[in-house]
């Protein structure tokens, strides 16, 4: 992986930007971040921030006052 050519990172920049575009054009960056905190991987086998909030605090997200002060801070770096 770490010797791709110039070709295949040029195809997936050009898929990203494509992917990206597609994005941005059906869904707001609030509907784009709840996908993104709701898949990712946040360690331990935990995929999504529930299942991180339940892991790793044993609460759901919504009513977590540990897990919100860290969305809160996502939700401010995106917003810029």
């Amino acid at each position: 992986l770490y010797f791709m050519n110039d070709k295949y990172n040029r195809d997936r920049k050009i898929a990203e930007l494509i992917m990206s575009y597609k994005l941005e054009k059906n869904y707001s960056k609030q509907q784009i971040f709840e996908l993104y905190v709701n898949t990712i991987y946040y360690g331990n086998g935990y995929y999504g921030i529930k299942a991180a909030a339940k892991g790793y605090f044993n609460k759901d997200p919504k009513d977590s006052k540990v897990v919100c002060p860290v969305i809160h801070k996502l939700k401010c770096y995106i917003s810029h």
